[in-house]
């Protein structure tokens, strides 16, 4: 008699007695979203998906929609995203500005810098004594002989106009 009653209330609402069934789409989606996060932060889908991430598993840890560890994995993946991309932020922020503006103006400052050496004042600050200890343990010299060989590379792949 009593596996009758329960079995009743479960063919009436499944969902009330079985928080599981069908109802983790939010921790999955945090849990994806977290993966996709920490694996393509170096594509800037971090920044996307990372918050999002979050969201998502914090909504369904609020509506105890089950899923509860797929919703924590997914929170903490995307906690680490974050904190890597404000770490590579801190460091590399003002370098990667720089190669963006030069990827934009490349043509330019190498046609200037073979006829007369300069450099535009974003890059020439790259051959001062802050940055020599940088270019040795990279295996130059300094900036310039750095700058030579960028630019033979860009040749050699016809990515510049140059001759």
């Amino acid at each position: 008699m009593e596996n009758e009653i329960y079995y009743d209330m479960m063919k009436d609402n499944p969902d009330e007695h079985n928080p599981e069934s069908g109802r983790i789409g939010f921790a999955v989606t945090s849990l994806v979203l977290g993966i996709v996060a920490l694996v393509l932060c170096c594509c800037g889908l971090g920044y996307i998906c990372a918050p999002l991430s979050i969201i998502f598993g914090i909504i369904s840890l609020a509506k105890r929609r089950g899923g509860t560890g797929m919703a924590i994995t997914g929170i903490i993946l995307s906690a680490i995203t974050i904190i890597v991309l404000a770490i590579f932020t801190v460091l590399y922020g003002p370098v990667m500005k720089d190669c963006m503006q030069f990827s934009m103006e490349a043509d330019a400052v190498i046609e200037e810098y073979e006829e007369t050496g300069e450099l535009p004042d974003y890059l020439e600050k790259y051959r001062g004594e802050d940055y020599d200890e940088f270019w040795e343990a990279s295996g130059y010299k300094d900036f310039d002989e750095f700058f030579e060989e960028f630019i033979d590379g860009l040749e050699q792949q016809g990515v510049t106009e140059m001759q």
